[in-house]
C-alpha cells in the first residue's frame, strides 16, 4: 500500500474508497456472521506468510486476506446478536470522525505540537462536564480540567499515581509501602491493577465487602471500621475509588449508589479526612445514555452532583463508548481543581522544542 504522498492523491482516494466500502459491506451483513468465532487456537499462523512479506501487496489482495482470513477470527461485536459485556458503541460519526483524526496523524503531546487538537479537547471535555452538570471546579472554565483517556484502567491509574505522589510529598517516600487503597468487591478489577501498577503494596488493597442487605453498594460503615482498623496500625488511607453504575455486566452487578448516605461521613468522619484522594467511577447508566440529559438525571439520582457532596471528589471518570457514539476505548477523566495533581504529570524539559546552538 505504501506511504501516503502528496503526488499520490487520486490513489489514496482509490484506496480509502475500497476501504469504506468494505467496512460498510461489512455492517450489511454482521449479523449474519456467527457472533461468537469459530475458529481455534493458532489458526491465523497457518493462513499468513511464515515472514514478513518482502514487497507491498495490493490494496485488493489485503482486504481479500481480511475477508478470508481476520473476520472469520472476529467476535463481532457491533453485531445486534452481541448481548456479552457492554452494548454496540458504533456510529457513523465516531468512525468518520476517528477516522478524520486518525488522517492528520498529529503527535499531540503538548500545545505546540498541535494547539487545535490540545484546544479541541480541552473544549470537549467542558462540554461533557456542563452536559452532566458538573461544578465548574471540575471545568477547564473553573480551576479543573481534565483529559479524554483511552480506557477507564488508564484514567484511575493516573489519579492514583497523582495521589501517591502527592501524599508522598506530605509524608516522606519512604512511606510508599504504608498507603492503603480502598473500593467494593464489586468495583472493576481496574482499579487494585492500578494500585499495583502505582507501587501500592498488594496487601494495602482493601476490597470492602458488600452484601445482598445494601443491594451490594459500598456501606459507609464498612468503609469507617477498615480506616480505623489501618489508621490505628499506623498505615495511611490513600485513595478511595466509589463506582457509580446502573447495569455493567463487567462488574457483577448493577446498582445506583445513593451517595446521599456517604454525606454525613465525608464531611464529619475525620480518618476519612486522611484519605488522600477521593475518586468516582461511572461505568454506565441507563441505555439510554445517548441522551447526555439522561446521565445528568442518574447522576443526580445517585446523590453525586449535589454541590456539598461532590466537592469530596478529587477525580471523576465516565466511560464515553457506552453512549453508542463514539468508539470503543474512551474515557474522559476529570479533576477537581487541576493544581494538585499536574506535578506527577510532568517532566523536566518534557517535550519542549528547543532551538540548537549554532
Amino acid at each position: 500500500m505504501g506511504s501516503v504522498k502528496s503526488d499520490h492523491p487520486e490513489e489514496f482516494r482509490r484506496q480509502g474508497h475500497m476501504i469504506i466500502d468494505f467496512l460498510a459491506d461489512y455492517y450489511r451483513d454482521v449479523e449474519k456472521y456467527p457472533v461468537l468465532s469459530q475458529v481455534e487456537p493458532g489458526y491465523l499462523r497457518k493462513c499468513l506468510p511464515e515472514s514478513t512479506p518482502n514487497k507491498p501487496e495490493p490494496i485488493e489482495t489485503i482486504l481479500q486476506d481480511v475477508q478470508e482470513h481476520i473476520v472469520p477470527g472476529l467476535t463481532h461485536w457491533q453485531s445486534p446478536n452481541f448481548f456479552a459485556y457492554f452494548q454496540c458503541t458504533s456510529s457513523i460519526a465516531g468512525f468518520l470522525g476517528e477516522t478524520l483524526s486518525t488522517g492528520f496523524n498529529v503527535v499531540r503531546f503538548n500545545w505546540v505540537a498541535s494547539p487545535a487538537a490540545t484546544e479541541l479537547e480541552t473544549i470537549v471535555v467542558d462540554w461533557l462536564g456542563e452536559m452532566l452538570e458538573l461544578p465548574k471546579s471540575f471545568l477547564f472554565s473553573g480551576n479543573g480540567g481534565g483529559v479524554l483517556q483511552g480506557t477507564t484502567c488508564e484514567a484511575v491509574l493516573c489519579t492514583v499515581v497523582a495521589a501517591r505522589d502527592q501524599m508522598l510529598s506530605q509524608i516522606g517516600r519512604e512511606s510508599l509501602l504504608k498507603l492503603v487503597v480502598y473500593a467494593s468487591d464489586q468495583t472493576h478489577s481496574a482499579i487494585q491493577k492500578a494500585a499495583q501498577i502505582a507501587g501500592i503494596h498488594p496487601m494495602n488493597f482493601r476490597a470492602i465487602k458488600t452484601s445482598k442487605s445494601t443491594s451490594y453498594a459500598l456501606s459507609p460503615d464498612s468503609l469507617r471500621v477498615q480506616i480505623c482498623e489501618d489508621v490505628e496500625a499506623g498505615l495511611v488511607p490513600l485513595f478511595l475509588c466509589a463506582t457509580c453504575r446502573w447495569q455493567n455486566p463487567e462488574t457483577n452487578h448493577g446498582k445506583i449508589y445513593r451517595y446521599h448516605d456517604f454525606k454525613p461521613f465525608i464531611h464529619s468522619y475525620k480518618p476519612f479526612k486522611k484519605v488522600g484522594h477521593f475518586h468516582m467511577v461511572s461505568h454506565e447508566a441507563p441505555k439510554s445514555t445517548t441522551c447526555f440529559e439522561s446521565v445528568a438525571l442518574f447522576l443526580k439520582y445517585s446523590g453525586l452532583v449535589e454541590s456539598d457532596f461532590i466537592k469530596a471528589l478529587g477525580s471523576f471518570t465516565q466511560r464515553q463508548q457506552q453512549s453508542k457514539v463514539v468508539k470503543n476505548h474512551l474515557c474522559a477523566l476529570r479533576l477537581n481543581e487541576f493544581a494538585p495533581s499536574t506535578p506527577s504529570m510532568k517532566c523536566r524539559n518534557s517535550g519542549q522544542i528547543q532551538a540548537l546552538p549554532a
